[in-house]
């Protein structure tokens, strides 16, 4: 009787690709993860960039109450506050509110685009938007 080494359409192929295919599969799934988690540190670096272009600009209108820039590329100091960000896309708009007797209010809202890089994380594409008021 034949040893079932020795049948010929009992031979196994060659196992000298199945490693190649393996590795191709799972370095798919790893590279779009680390993009992913670079889009998402990309993401929480621009909220945090933004909120502090907002103190900023409220700590600027609070000291030179004429200041009001209002529009893109207004303020030439984001560029230094938030370097990774294109200073000629932040939006910043200071505008007086209404303010009581003694009291005076600041709105300040600043908006900066954000498109991911990573396919799948495309519910993060939008405006960033963070505004607020300082009374004084």
């Amino acid at each position: 009787m034949l040893s079932a080494s020795n049948r010929p359409w009992c031979r196994r192929g060659s196992d000298a690709g199945t490693t190649s295919v393996e590795f191709a599969l799972i370095l798919v799934a790893f590279l779009w993860l680390l993009l992913g988690i670079i889009d998402l540190s990309r993401y929480f670096y621009t909220v945090q960039a933004v909120v502090g272009l907002l103190g900023e600009a409220g700590r600027v209108s609070l000291m030179d109450p004429d200041w009001q820039p209002c529009g893109t590329a207004s303020w030439s100091d984001a560029a230094t506050i938030a370097p990774l960000l294109d200073a000629s896309q932040v939006y910043v708009c200071v505008t007086q509110g209404p303010g009581g007797v003694g009291v005076n209010t600041v709105n300040v809202m600043v908006t900066y685009p954000f498109t991911p890089f990573t396919p799948g994380l495309s519910a993060l594409a939008g405006t960033i938007t963070e505004t607020t008021n300082y009374s004084y």
